[in-house]
């Protein structure tokens, strides 16, 4: 029980509760373990319980119309997700694909909704951290109709640059990730970093990207 308080009280979303409060929510959940490259769930599946990640990696992945995937969130350890979705009453936005063996906490609906009852105060304490992942979430939902994989692809890297403080950075991600991110594929998104240095954009040393035209990436963007 005290494990999964620990574990609890190291989420975001629940890291104002008290430790009675953690106590009764952990008795709430249930525990389950997911082996790399399962599906927790599929974008569209009727959203009954949230998640709390205690060992593992899960890629949120959301598909376009044109059937492009796009990662929208990596959850690390002591992440939640799928909340938002829950609490709606809605269905999952994305898929749930673990990348490395995973452990879960579970949250099914009619369990959390009874201990909020029991607990009313909490979940003015909830709320708050759940407005700002909505908007964090409709942010990178927006991004993937936007602009081509170029411009997106330059804004990465003028935003990476400012993040590292630096001209000259590690790209941060595993191509294949980076190219979920920008909404594409691995091969294009090869492409088009091959594209801007032959330019003389940038230059790229296997992971290392080094920025030769700010300017030229500044109109690429778009901002």
């Amino acid at each position: 029980m005290a494990k999964s308080a620990d574990v609890l009280k190291q989420t975001m979303l629940f890291s104002g509760l008290e430790v009675s409060e953690l106590n009764d929510l952990g008795k709430v959940a249930s525990s389950t373990k997911v082996k790399s490259g399962g599906v927790i769930f599929n974008e569209g599946d009727e959203a009954q319980s949230f998640y709390v990640l205690v060992e593992g990696s899960i890629d949120l992945v959301k598909s376009s119309a044109e059937g492009k995937e796009q990662l929208i969130r990596n959850v690390k350890r002591g992440e939640v997700f799928a909340e938002a979705a829950m609490f709606a009453g809605s269905t999952y936005p994305v898929t749930a694909i673990t990348k490395s063996d995973s452990k879960l906490m579970v949250f099914g609906k009619k369990a959390l909704l009874s201990f909020i009852k029991r607990h009313p105060d909490v979940s003015l304490k909830m709320m708050g951290v759940m407005s700002n992942l909505l908007r964090h979430l409709n942010s990178l939902l927006g991004e993937l109709s936007l602009g081509t994989v170029s411009s997106r692809l330059a804004a990465y890297l003028l935003k990476r640059a400012k993040d590292e403080g630096g001209k000259e950075f590690l790209l941060g991600m595993a191509k294949r990730d980076l190219a979920f991110h920008i909404g594409t594929i691995p091969a294009t998104l090869s492409r088009n970093l091959a594209k801007m240095s032959s330019d003389v954009w940038i230059e790229v040393k296997g992971n290392r990207i080094l920025l030769k035209d700010i300017k030229a990436l500044r109109a690429a963007s778009g901002r």
